[in-house]
């Protein structure tokens, strides 16, 4: 469901204690010609069942190709925002997976999460169904989870909901946690979508605790 940002008066807050951060931006970067060639040629291979044709890209590491260098350029500075703007994390962190992901015309992407990744990236190369959405949920809203019933509400918001969903076009750029659920609606046209994956390095935690690791 899409509802509104949650309001209150002047003189009122509301603390979105356990907020999940999930960065949305439109850009006008584009893919030229020679970066679409790219694309439309390579391998895919089927990530749900043949009749729902969701594709993704058989190399799960396409920004080590020298011809993505630009996109990945484009990925790795809006990777910085999120993690320095957004997260505020002095921890270093580095590119994972990339990989591109092909949708044609009566397909959708079944819910699925990002497993061994701090947090996703997807950028929309190609999307001019103006009714597509990328649906983000976990396993129970914030009330749920202290005491699962069932609640009647006056209207949906990130405190009651266990879904929240986006609109998505041709050059949106989304960020969030890896581990957080995500699925996309039935497509009226083709979409193409390219994806990034990062993971965190370095010295974590104190020197003389328990919790110290290096990655």
């Amino acid at each position: 469901m899409i509802f509104p940002p949650y309001t209150l008066s002047e003189s009122a807050t509301v603390l979105p204690m356990y907020a999940c951060p999930i960065y949305k931006e439109h850009t006008d970067f584009r893919l030229n010609t020679s970066e679409w060639d790219m694309i439309r040629k390579l391998p895919y291979r089927y990530e749900e069942k043949p009749a729902l044709r969701a594709q993704i890209s058989k190399d799960p590491f396409l920004f080590k190709k020298k011809g993505f260098k630009r996109i990945k350029k484009f990925m790795e500075e809006r990777a910085k925002i999120y993690k320095d703007e957004v997260l505020e994390l002095t921890t270093d962190i580095y590119l994972t997976q990339s990989w591109a992901s092909r949708a044609p015309a009566g397909a959708a992407h079944f819910k699925h999460a990002h497993p061994n990744t701090l947090f996703s990236m997807v950028y929309y190369a190609q999307c001019e169904d103006k009714s597509a959405t990328l649906q983000f949920s976990g396993p129970m809203n914030c009330m749920a989870q202290g005491f699962n019933f069932t609640y009647s509400v006056k209207r949906h918001n990130f405190f009651n909901s266990d879904a929240y969903t986006i609109t998505v076009k041709t050059g949106t750029l989304i960020a969030f946690p890896g581990w957080l659920f995500h699925s996309a609606n039935v497509q009226t046209e083709e979409k193409f979508i390219i994806g990034a994956n990062f993971f965190i390095k370095g010295k974590l935690g104190a020197p003389d605790s328990v919790d110290y690791i290096e990655i």
